[in-house]
């Protein structure tokens, strides 16, 4: 039988295939039992076909897991969210990260003093 992440981890790449340019991120509240996915952005979340598509899953997800277990679809501006991710979809962290340049610094200290430092620094190892 499906576990309850294995069948949100399902559905969100049901989702993420039907609405290319969303952005998922779930989390497993495993102490109350709850399922969160976000959907970005919020046009997407709001639109009606997505909103049928989530009451499917959510009818699917209390067949097979009764009340012990909540999924709930959340987007910006809920008063929940996400803290703690296990699966995402739609992210491209290359574009989040910015890259630049190494900054080049040179330090010239002297020959004497690199000389001091080498000589005055020891190495400790922990056991």
């Amino acid at each position: 039988m499906m576990t309850p992440i294995e069948f949100v981890k399902d559905k969100m790449r049901l989702i993420y295939t039907q609405f290319p340019n969303v952005k998922l991120r779930y989390e497993n509240r495993d102490y109350i039992n709850l399922h969160l996915v976000e959907v970005l952005p919020f046009e997407t979340f709001d639109s009606f076909e997505l909103v049928k598509l989530e009451i499917l899953i959510q009818e699917e997800f209390e067949k097979l897991f009764g009340y012990d277990e909540e999924l709930l679809f959340i987007s910006e501006g809920s008063l929940n969210e996400i803290r703690k991710p296990i699966f995402e979809l739609g992210y491209n962290y290359q574009e989040r990260v910015q890259f630049t340049k190494p900054l080049e610094h040179t330090f010239e200290l002297g020959a004497a003093l690199n000389q001091e430092i080498i000589d005055n620094t020891s190495y400790a190892l922990a056991a």
